[in-house]
């Protein structure tokens, strides 16, 4: 499919259709089964799908010979759809034959799908061919197509599951090629940028994150690679106890210390030992995965909280922060009473919230948890439930906790 800059079809990530400079997809006056129409073209690539597979896997719902009626006049409106504003010709988009449709792959629009596989064919013939900087070029902007899943906005079809799994594929072989021969070049910067990418993207993949960890151990940023590590630590706690074990000996030498926690937080001191929610969020510069309620550290919660938002931004989710504070009204109170108060909170925490939410330890007496995917009465709910569990505890008096949330 040659490139024309009239039509521009957007799968890899958000589903966008350009015309001009219109954004047809925003307008409100299409039916969303003409774009589903459209995402199953899309999805049988150089396929003519007979009409009674096209009716089976929409599920038109109706006898037979109502149903292909139905599908001739969405496949029409459609074509219309694609034509807006030029000489209507009903095969220059969608082409009848056989008895079954397929989208006119030789047609004159540009889809970023083809771009992104025919590119990154090319990066690989040209690299086994040693032509390595040709291979660059064309890995390079391919890899810069992929914004995520295919047709990830709110389409889990069957029908799309088979591509969606296809090029998140491509991707991760192609990030990984293209890093190969950067590494060979001492690219080592640029390197870390791709794989911070895929990291948005993919999160929950290893190879991006390893990646990223030599390129930072080759850049000399220990301190960086210590904290991305206890990001990863934390976000695949549920399958190993150590991920990358060779990387962590190059990461904190023969010591084996892991990093510090309180490091972040000295860059900012404050003259109370709580923090106000809304700088709070200021500092997480807002604009994983855990299945087991955990505790993780001030350093990596910046990392958490970015990757929270982008996750639910992504699938049109809700995310919620809330801050938890525990306010010690006797100012001489003794280190072993704090941390008997601290431990109190903590066990009221855990017995609080849901497994999918993520607690961080922002100071010794301040925690900071998300909760995805939540309705805001429901956080209130928890907080509410959460400062019962403290306050029934034996030996709570004297102490506040201090409750306060925010939708992000």
């Amino acid at each position: 499919m040659e490139g024309d800059p009239n039509l521009k079809v957007y799968t890899l990530g958000e589903f966008v259709v350009k015309k001009d400079n219109n954004i047809l997809t925003d307008e409100t006056n299409y039916s969303n089964k003409l774009w589903e129409l459209f995402q199953y073209f899309l999805s049988h690539p150089n396929k003519i799908q007979p009409m009674e597979t096209i009716i089976d896997d929409l599920n038109f719902d109706l006898e037979m010979l109502d149903a292909k009626n139905a599908l001739e006049n969405r496949v029409y409106r459609l074509r219309k759809l694609l034509s807006k504003g030029e000489e209507y010709k009903s095969g220059k988009y969608i082409i009848f034959k056989h008895g079954g449709y397929s989208l006119n792959w030789q047609g004159n629009y540009w889809c970023d799908m083809l771009e992104f596989k025919n590119k990154c064919r090319k990066g690989e013939d040209k690299a086994v061919n040693g032509d390595k900087e040709a291979a660059l070029s064309e890995y390079l902007p391919a890899l810069d197509l992929y914004k995520g899943d295919y047709l990830n906005n709110g389409t889990n079809k069957h029908w799309v599951i088979p591509s969606r799994i296809q090029y998140k594929q491509i991707y991760l072989d192609s990030l990984n090629r293209a890093s190969h021969i950067l590494e060979e070049f001492e690219e080592y910067n640029k390197i870390e940028t791709l794989c911070r990418e895929a990291i948005q993207h993919e999160p929950f993949e290893e190879r991006p994150h390893y990646l990223l960890l030599t390129s930072l151990i080759k850049q000399g940023y220990k301190r960086e690679a210590k904290i991305h590590y206890e990001f990863v630590k934390s976000l695949f706690a549920d399958q190993v106890s150590e991920p990358f074990p060779e990387l962590y000996k190059k990461i904190n030498g023969n010591s084996g210390k892991s990093i510090s926690t309180n490091d972040q937080l000295n860059d900012y001191k404050a003259v109370s030992n709580i923090y106000e929610i809304d700088s709070i969020k200021e500092k997480l510069s807002l604009s994983g995965k855990i299945s087991d309620k955990k505790f993780i550290s001030a350093d990596i919660c910046c990392d958490f909280a970015d990757f929270l938002v982008k996750n639910q931004q992504r699938y049109n989710g809700s995310l919620y922060m809330a801050s938890i504070a525990l306010d010690l009204s006797q100012s001489d109170i003794d280190e072993n009473k704090k941390d008997y108060y601290i431990d109190k909170l903590k066990n009221a925490i855990l017995k609080s919230l849901r497994s999918s939410d993520v607690i961080c330890k922002w100071t010794d007496q301040q925690f900071v948890v998300f909760f995805p995917s939540i309705q805001e009465d429901t956080v209130r709910e928890i907080l509410g439930r959460l400062k019962n569990y403290y306050y029934i505890q034996r030996e709570t008096t004297g102490t506040a906790l201090n409750t306060n949330y925010r939708k992000l």
